[in-house]
């Protein structure tokens, strides 16, 4: 018999296997996986008489595309002539994002963090 339950996004499956020993298994589905989903999962099995120990863990790794990309510190940079001037530019990203630098549609430089 096969039992679904839903618990917000992830969904939970209970299945009989058909080896004759009592072996059960269980499914966690994830049908719209969001960065908030990764880090360590782990499960247990349960019955009326108890509940096992938790099982190693397994671990979820989200990849996405860079977003709150801002060019951090002053908003005004001042140059002196044959000066030298630095900015920052910080984003979230799985893998870590490469930067690129634009000024008047151009591209300035490339390059990672």
């Amino acid at each position: 018999s096969e039992t679904a339950i839903t618990m917000n996004a992830p969904q939970v499956t209970n299945s009989s296997q058909s080896d004759g020993m009592g072996k059960f298994t269980g499914k966690l589905t994830f049908t719209s996986v969001v960065r908030g989903d990764a880090g360590p999962i782990k499960c247990r099995a349960f019955n009326i008489n108890g509940a096992s120990q938790l099982s190693a863990a397994t671990s979820l790794n989200v990849k996405y595309a860079p977003e709150s990309v801002a060019i951090t510190g002053v908003t005004t940079q001042v140059g002196v002539k044959g000066g030298a001037i630095s900015l920052t530019c910080s984003a979230l990203g799985n893998p870590s994002p490469t930067f690129e630098w634009r000024r008047l549609g151009s591209v300035e430089a490339t390059g990672a963090k």
